[in-house]
């Protein structure tokens, strides 16, 4: 047994003599031990088919005290407290959904806590119990020492909430809708259905106002005795009402409360809660909407309105409002113009500067518009609101015509093309931006200016790029984006266009063609090849280097070239030798290039292999070095090895 794992022993045969001195004096001096004792019930548990409800469940705990402490109370509520306690509810098969996952309580002591689930009840539900079956899970404290020692556990219990399915009455306002206007008397209509399972008996509708500005009566409420009410019918209940005269022309509240008697003959109650906008003193008639704002920019919504009551306006003020914020005016949600006196039938039209977000659909925006006014008796008024439909300008928008990209993978390139403003207006101080491109391919800028652009003009435009020479080639996708100066003097950046290049593959700075590679075993000669600038920049101190294995060796392995400019070429050979022994076949050799490009950076080439033709010797000769004898022979082969072997490292 190794010394870590003798340790690792002593260590825990030394923890666990600590617990056992805890733990069995505490025992024989009597420990405080117990348990939580969970159940689960609903609050309220009668649904209806096709409901859906919030339930309302309790989790109560009656705590289990096995062994009592008197001097210290407190440690019998930590024995019964049941922590992290979390309640999952399911459907089971019960004609339920149970829409809402699980419920964390945390810390329930003795006592109850309270939760809600969320369920849907199926359409088709038959009346009667059923049963949810529910996953009470939780932490506690089983036993404490005199010592002070706790010790933890986990519990859980599956049981099952009741819910009762029974066929009872539902009402739904389907509508609200009166003749009293703004300082009068009129009728107020509400129209209710029963959407319930069951028909309702001995209704009464009460209609009662949360608004000093609606009274019904001298009380405040009127209630109406509507009788029996079938599952699916529609009544309209109609009450007396007053608007106050300083009652601005507003959805105004109230309330409806059905009472009935269900089929188990007990009392039920529902309350709904609407509203009811009066009749304003005058109205406005809307005509044609338009602006000339589009999606990101400012301009102008203009309105044509008529005054479509009896009387004239004085001092009218047409205030415009948007509840979306996409459509604002000026940064405000609403805006305001003063338009003067409004003779009934007179048409006027209404502009204000507004301006639409940055990437907001072409729809309609809702816009409401109302005038304020003083009436011929003094009186400030205003009309009713009239929602109106705002739709954005086309959106500026561009294109690039004719995209070229010279991209190679270790060379300069450019992204190049024609940036087109396909309107609708023309566009100031427009700047083409080139977003990241990423991937070892990057932009020397990323701006091009391209100024003033009216509709269908454009512009030419060039990026100097470069490419790694770790980039992969392939196509690639690149995003541009038009920054131009907008009406009030911001920015504007248009949506991404996206171009589509490709990368090519990396090119080789020199092409070889070798025009003397044939020898013969045991000659020396002269390996010669044409060599060519392959790139499209001057390339100077050309060091070409030779690297040959036995057989072959090379006894001249460097050529010079002062200077090669794109496509040109010279000849460079060196002087190799073939060993007598070696097998008439085709060897290889490497080749590669140092060289010092335009901005004096030394690069070094590829490294090219080039073929070496071996024949057999004409007189059965070998190549010898040093003299004719076998030794002679071995010691020279041995040194081209040597030589080959040192040459390799440039």
């Amino acid at each position: 047994m190794d010394t870590r794992r003798s340790l690792h022993i002593l260590r825990r045969v030394g923890v666990i003599a600590l617990v056992l001195a805890l733990v069995v004096p505490s025992a024989s001096l009597g420990a405080v031990s117990g348990s939580p004792d969970l159940s689960v019930y609903a609050t309220d548990n009668r649904v209806s088919p096709g409901e859906s409800t919030s339930l309302q469940i309790s989790v109560v705990n009656a705590g289990d005290i096995e062994f009592g402490s008197l001097q210290n109370p407190t440690l019998n509520q930590e024995v019964t407290t049941a922590r992290d306690t979390a309640v999952t509810v399911r459907s089971g098969d019960a004609p339920v959904e149970v829409q809402s996952g699980t419920a964390a309580l945390g810390s329930v002591p003795r006592g109850a806590a309270s939760t809600q689930i969320e369920l849907s009840v199926d359409e088709g539900a038959d009346p009667g119990t059923y049963r949810l079956p529910v996953r009470i899970r939780y932490t506690y404290t089983s036993s404490i020492s005199d010592s002070g020692y706790h010790f933890e556990d986990r519990g859980g219990i599956n049981t099952y909430l009741k819910i009762k399915v029974v066929e009872d009455a539902q009402f739904e306002v389907v509508s609200v809708d009166t003749d009293a206007a703004v300082g009068g008397n009129g009728q107020v209509a509400v129209t209710l259905r029963n959407d319930g399972a069951a028909a309702a008996e001995d209704t009464t509708v009460s209609l009662a106002s949360t608004s000093a500005d609606l009274s019904f009566g001298p009380t405040g409420t009127a209630e109406t005795f509507v009788g029996d009410w079938e599952t699916g019918e529609t009544r309209m209940v109609t009450v007396g009402a007053s608007v106050a005269g300083d009652a601005t022309v507003r959805r105004l509240p109230l309330s409806a409360t059905v009472s009935w008697t269900d089929s188990d003959g007990d009392q039920a109650t529902e309350t709904q809660r609407t509203g009811v906008v009066p009749e304003a003193e005058s109205r406005l008639v809307e005509g044609n909407v338009s602006t000339t704002a589009a999606p990101g920019d400012s301009g102008e919504v203009t309105v044509q309105l008529t005054n479509g009551g009896s009387r004239t306006l004085h001092d009218a003020t047409v205030s415009l409002s948007s509840s979306n914020g996409a459509l604002t005016f000026g940064g405000a949600p609403s805006a305001s113009t003063f338009v003067g006196d409004w003779a009934p039938g007179e048409s006027r039209s209404v502009s204000v500067e507004a301006a639409f977000a940055a990437g907001v659909e072409r729809r309609a925006y809702p816009v409401d518009v109302s005038a304020s006014f003083t009436s011929a008796d003094g009186r400030q008024g205003r009309t009713s609101p009239v929602t109106l439909g705002v739709e954005p300008a086309a959106e500026q928008s561009f294109d690039v015509a004719g995209p070229e990209a010279t991209l190679r993978v270790g060379a300069e390139g450019t992204l190049s093309g024609s940036l087109v403003n396909q309107g609708p207006d023309t566009v100031e101080n427009a700047v083409l931006v080139l977003r990241e491109t990423g991937n070892n391919v990057d932009a020397v800028e990323t701006e091009y200016a391209l100024g003033d652009l009216a509709a269908g003009d454009q512009a030419q435009f060039s990026f100097d790029m470069d490419v790694s020479s770790s980039a992969r080639d392939g196509p690639r996708q690149f995003s541009y984006e038009v920054e131009y100066e907008g009406d009030d003097g911001s920015t504007l950046t248009s949506d991404p266009l996206f171009v589509r290049g490709v990368v090519a593959p990396a090119r080789d700075t020199f092409d070889v063609d070798v025009q003397q590679s044939t020898f013969s075993a045991g000659s020396s000669g002269r390996f010669t090849m044409e060599v060519t600038n392959a790139g499209n920049e001057t390339v100077s101190d050309v060091s070409a280097k030779l690297f040959a294995d036995s057989p072959v060796s090379a006894n001249d392995d460097e050529a010079f070239v002062d200077e090669l400019g794109p496509g040109e070429s010279a000849t460079v050979s060196f002087g190799v030798s073939i060993a007598g022994s070696a097998t008439p076949k085709t060897y290889p050799v490497s080749l590669d290039f140092q060289y010092t490009e335009p901005d004096g950076d030394t690069k070094l080439s590829d490294t090219y292999r080039l073929p070496v033709t071996v024949e057999e010797s004409g007189g059965g000769g070998l190549l010898f070095l040093g003299g004719g004898t076998a030794a002679g022979v071995g010691v020279a082969a041995l040194a081209l090895v040597a030589i080959g072997g040192v040459l390799r490292v440039r």
